[in-house]
C-alpha cells in the first residue's frame, strides 16, 4: 500500500513539472514577442567619427559652417551650425548637409537632430575642424508593432494633407522680413505637387525634382532630400526656389486659400497659389 501511494505521488510530481515547464515556455515566448522600444540617445562625434544607435550609424564627415552667436557677444538669435553627415541603416545610405536649426531629419525609422556643439563660438576666434564636437539626438520614429496607417495622423495633420494634396501649387513670390521680394521670372513653371502618402514633386524653370515631406505638431513640416534631373540652364532661379522650399519648416493657408511655407526664425515666407 505504501509503495502504491509513493507511486501516485511520483506521477503527480512529474505531471506538475511538465505543466509548469510548458507554462514557462509560453511565458518566454510572449516575452520574446513583446515590442522593444529603444530609448532616445545622445551621440557626440568629432569630425571623422561614427556613432551608432540600434541599426543606424551616423558619421560626421565635415563641419560646414558655424553661424552661432559668440558667447562674448549679445545677439538676438542663438544662430546655428551646418554639418555634413552620412547616415546608414542596412542597405539605405544618405549623405547631406544638416543644419542644427531645422526640424529633426527622419531616416530609416529614426529622427536625427543636433542638440549641442562644442567648443562655444568666440568672437575673433577661428575653431579648427578637428576641435569641433557635435552632439546628435537620435530617437526611433516607429516602434515594433506600431501601426503606420493614415489613422495615426492627428486631425490637424490630416486636414493639412487634404489641403496640400490633389492640387498643383505654383510659386507666386517669396517675401523676406526686410521686405525683399523675389518673384519668378517665368511665372507658372515653379510648382509643387503633394501626395497624401508623404511624397512631393516639383518643377522649376530648368529641372524636375522629387522627395518627401513629413508633417509634425504645430503645422511644422520637414523635407526629405530632393532628387533632381541635372540639366544646366543659364540664369535659372532653380537654386533660389529649391533652397527656400527645403529650408522652410512650417506650413499654413491664408484666407484666400494660398499656401505659405515659413522660413526659419520667421525670416520670410514662400507663397504659392493654386494652379
Amino acid at each position: 500500500m505504501k509503495n502504491i501511494v509513493l507511486g501516485i505521488l511520483g506521477i503527480a510530481l512529474v505531471v506538475f513539472l511538465v505543466i509548469n515547464s510548458k507554462r514557462d515556455g509560453a511565458s518566454e515566448k510572449v516575452s520574446d514577442e513583446t515590442p522593444r522600444v529603444m530609448a532616445p540617445e545622445e551621440v557626440a562625434l568629432a569630425v571623422g567619427e561614427t556613432g551608432s544607435f540600434s541599426n543606424l550609424s551616423v558619421t560626421l564627415n565635415q563641419f560646414v559652417a558655424d553661424y552661432r552667436c559668440p558667447v562674448d557677444v549679445q545677439c538676438i538669435e542663438a544662430g546655428a551650425v551646418v554639418v555634413n553627415i552620412t547616415l546608414k541603416a542596412g542597405e539605405e545610405e544618405l549623405t547631406l548637409n544638416k543644419p542644427s536649426d531645422e526640424v529633426p531629419l527622419e531616416f530609416a525609422g529614426h529622427k536625427i537632430s543636433i542638440v549641442d556643439t562644442n567648443p562655444p563660438a568666440m568672437s575673433g576666434k577661428v575653431i579648427d575642424q578637428k576641435d569641433y564636437v557635435v552632439t546628435f539626438f537620435i530617437e526611433p520614429t516607429i516602434t515594433v508593432g506600431e501601426k503606420t496607417d493614415e489613422n495615426k495622423n492627428t486631425p490637424q495633420e490630416n486636414e493639412i494633407i487634404s489641403k496640400l494634396s490633389g492640387t498643383t501649387w505654383v510659386w507666386e513670390k517669396t517675401i523676406m522680413n526686410d521686405d525683399t521680394t523675389t518673384v519668378p521670372k517665368k511665372p507658372g513653371v515653379f510648382a509643387l505637387d503633394f501626395s497624401a502618402d508623404g511624397k512631393v514633386s516639383g518643377t522649376t524653370d530648368c529641372n524636375g525634382f522629387g522627395g518627401s515631406y513629413t508633417l509634425g505638431a504645430d503645422n511644422t513640416i520637414a523635407w526629405g532630400p530632393f532628387m533632381s534631373t541635372l540639366m544646366y540652364c543659364d540664369g535659372s532661379q532653380e537654386a533660389v526656389f529649391t533652397k527656400s522650399v527645403s529650408e522652410s519648416n512650417s506650413v499654413f493657408f491664408t484666407e484666400e486659400g494660398n499656401l505659405v511655407l515659413l522660413l526659419p526664425y520667421d525670416s520670410g515666407s514662400v507663397i504659392f497659389k493654386k494652379k
